[in-house]
């Protein structure tokens, strides 16, 4: 660590003084201090760095015990993303969601309700939490869905769709 960069205090490793990194500056702590509105400090990898115009696209923010805390996205794990828009999941309510016949996954519940997200990602309408079943060796999208509850199943399996153990009749044959 070198010097501080706004003020040129040494830094020594005999100093009390706390010297912080961020991106490529160093700052003295009252230095620091002063930036605290311009730098960003990630709860789960632990760096700081300078907020920029890309900062909104990086980072997202939660509040937790009254205290606004940041993460990078990329130090999200896919259980704290939404499993349709890929945001951090729990600043909103989430339900789970039947992601396959083996899988459940959480998304916010305004994406699950949003009309183009329901005909993109091929929510079914009947439960409203499960993509509709898709057969496993094209993009053949069936009429029933992956919630073993709702009640899709019996009002849209048909049999003369020929579908066997995940297959549409094309794929079957």
């Amino acid at each position: 660590m070198g010097n501080c960069s706004i003020c040129g205090k040494e830094n020594t490793n005999t100093s009390e003084e706390i010297f912080r990194e961020v991106d490529d500056k160093t700052y003295c702590n009252e230095c620091f201090n002063t930036l605290k509105d311009n730098i960003v400090y990630c709860s789960k990898c632990h760096d700081y760095e300078h907020k920029n115009e890309t900062f909104n696209e990086r980072y997202t923010k939660t509040v937790k015990n009254n205290e606004l805390i940041y993460y990078h996205v990329n130090c999200l794990t896919e259980t704290e993303l939404c499993g349709i828009c890929k945001k951090y999941l729990f600043n909103e309510e989430y339900l789970y969601f039947f992601k396959d016949n083996f899988q459940t996954i959480q998304c916010h519940k305004r994406c699950i309700e949003d009309k183009d997200n329901i005909l993109k990602y091929n929510i079914c309408k009947e439960c409203g939490i499960s993509f509709k079943a898709k057969c496993i060796g094209c993009d053949h999208i069936f009429n029933d869905c992956c919630n073993p509850d709702c009640n899709s199943y019996d009002k849209y399996y048909i049999e003369d769709e020929n579908r066997y153990a995940g297959y549409c009749s094309k794929c079957n044959w």
